[in-house]
């Protein structure tokens, strides 16, 4: 089974690091880059203008200092949205002493959540966030195949 994984990360050198530590854990995953808020929203709003609905990645990893739209912004975004509601989400951040993102995210929304601190390690890191994540929520697929049973 194919996972897509979106990744937002403006630096090079961090970027390195995530990307081996998502094959650690999801080694034939297909993982997407892109370096700032807005390209983040573009890919997961209004990349498949001409169809239905643009495709969902099943993983997604933020860099909290986003350029030109933070995490905070991308994932109010995405639990708007029923398709990206439960999407989880990884937030990396500089210090995990501050609590930037909204509190008021609680419950299930907020348990599709984990937030990782940028330093050494962080590959082993990712990996970690990954494989916990992965086994809270399984990839899409999964989930829909849950959904269409229910039906």
């Amino acid at each position: 089974m194919n996972i897509n994984v979106l990744v937002a990360e403006p630096s090079a050198i961090d970027w390195t690091a995530i990307a081996k530590g998502i094959r650690r854990h999801l080694p034939e995953a297909s993982v997407l880059r892109v370096k700032d808020g807005e390209q983040a929203l573009r890919f997961l709003f209004h990349r498949g203008l001409l169809t239905a609905d643009p495709p969902v990645p099943d993983l997604v990893l933020l860099a909290e200092e986003l350029p030109l739209i933070p995490a905070a912004g991308v994932i109010a975004r995405m639990r708007i949205d029923p398709r990206t509601r439960l999407t989880p989400v990884i937030v990396l951040r500089q210090d995990l002493e501050e609590e930037s993102l909204d509190p008021y995210w609680d419950g299930e929304i907020r348990s599709a959540m984990t937030s990782i601190c940028v330093s050494e390690a962080l590959e082993a890191r990712v990996a970690d966030a990954v494989n916990d994540l992965c086994h809270r929520y399984p990839p899409l697929p999964e989930r829909q195949k849950v959904l269409s049973l229910r039906q």
